[in-house]
């Protein structure tokens, strides 16, 4: 926890070295001073633990490059920040059609990335695959193991990230599939695994560098949907499988057929696998003929077609991902109207598309209580395809390097 007092005992050296890193990760670059004064520290014990933390080379002086308004007497104090290439992660996201790799320094910046096509609901020949893009990674870019902290792995679904096991994959169906130790029996790389949701929302908190408010959401949807609610820098947990799983949420009862075996779960109605689905069904009854002709040459359109056959203004695919976006913001509204939080962070690639904000906005606008409207801040984050990797980097570097729960 990033606010989190210190203690000068001992036998808390290490919480002490945790809360001294994780304050350096959210607020740096900062001074001996600023970092004692943030945590209630005193600056002996601060000095103490940077020149371990330097002698180790995990920690450097820099520049200062934040604006300075007083002047001071004497020698300037100096910046301290991470060392980038002192460590390394590996992360990984496996999603139903792709796997998506990447290695990040410890400031959360990608050295590294590929993508590789997926085995679908293979898991056999996924995680073979993940063992040999390991090993291959760090070949081909000459970093040695005793540079790497370990590696995260993100998949959507169920993950007991305690145990390191897929309880439920929400896309591939598979159930209690021990992913962490064999991946890390076969590596020799320590392994934590988390959902997409909260791994992307640890990778904002840990990596951005963003002002946040203490509470905030973070609202993620692609072939599932998740709202990882985030408290001091911290997700919100419960039980063995976090908190914030959203894509099974009932929101029309005669609605599709899910994963799950139900129907009108929420992701069925705005995930991706959803969306691509219904615009096959159109392009098959003749009723988008702009999407037909930026697809002509495959069986499925990518999301990203269709939100291009949307800026041209195919009539139907607009009408299918407004519809999508209205139940997008339905969902995000029961979030606001339970528990209102200052800040709502949204990921999702349909939000690429102005036509699917504006709806989605209105979608909430409508359904919140009027006086919330001037509380409540909607902030969309642009889409990105290796987000998940990083993000399963960041929850790594926390409980790796940091020494998080």
């Amino acid at each position: 926890m990033v606010n989190a007092k210190g203690s000068n005992l001992p036998k808390v050296k290490r919480l002490n070295r945790s809360s001294i890193l994780e304050t350096i990760y959210t607020y740096g670059p900062l001074t001996r001073a600023e970092i004692a004064d943030r945590l209630g520290l005193t600056q002996p014990t601060i000095t103490t633990v940077i020149a371990g933390l330097i002698e180790k080379g995990i920690i450097r002086e820099v520049e200062n490059d934040k604006e300075e308004f007083t002047v001071t007497l004497g020698r300037k104090a100096a910046f301290v920040d991470f060392v980038p290439n002192a460590f390394y992660i590996i992360g990984m996201e496996w999603i139903f059609s792709t796997n998506y790799y990447c290695i990040c320094n410890l400031l959360g910046e990608i050295v590294y990335r590929e993508t590789l096509e997926s085995y679908q609901d293979d898991y056999e020949k996924n995680l073979s695959q993940a063992i040999a893009a390991v090993k291959r990674m760090l070949r081909e870019q000459n970093i040695p193991d005793e540079k790497v902290l370990g590696i995260g792995v993100v998949i959507a679904g169920l993950i007991d990230s305690d145990n390191q096991i897929i309880r439920f994959g929400s896309v591939t169906g598979w159930r209690d599939k021990h992913m962490g130790e064999e991946l890390s029996r076969a590596t020799g790389f320590p392994v934590v695994m988390e959902s997409q949701g909260r791994a992307r929302a640890t990778a904002v908190q840990l990596f951005e560098r963003m002002r946040l408010p203490e509470i905030y959401a973070y609202y993620f949807a692609r072939h599932g949907v998740s709202c990882i609610m985030m408290t001091h820098g911290e997700p919100m947990k419960c039980g063995n499988y976090g908190a914030g799983e959203l894509g099974h949420m009932l929101m029309k009862e005669d609605g599709p057929l899910c994963t799950c075996g139900k129907r009108g779960c929420l992701q069925t109605l705005v995930g991706e696998m959803s969306i691509e689905k219904q615009c096959v069904d159109l392009i098959r009854q003749g009723k988008a003929p702009i999407l037909e002709q930026l697809t002509e040459d495959r069986d499925v359109p990518g999301i990203n077609d269709i939100l291009k056959a949307v800026e041209c203004g195919d009539p139907e695919v607009c009408r299918t991902v407004e519809e999508a976006a209205r139940y997008m913001g339905i969902s995000i509204s029961n979030i606001i109207n339970f528990l209102s939080p200052e800040l709502i962070l949204i990921e999702a690639a349909l939000m690429n598309s102005e036509l699917a904000r504006r709806r989605l906005t209105e979608a909430v606008e409508e359904h919140i209580f009027p006086f919330q409207k001037e509380d409540i801040h909607l902030k969309f984050i642009p889409a990105d395809p290796y987000h998940g990797a990083r993000g399963a980097c960041a929850v790594a570097v926390k409980k790796l390097f940091l020494g998080s729960p």
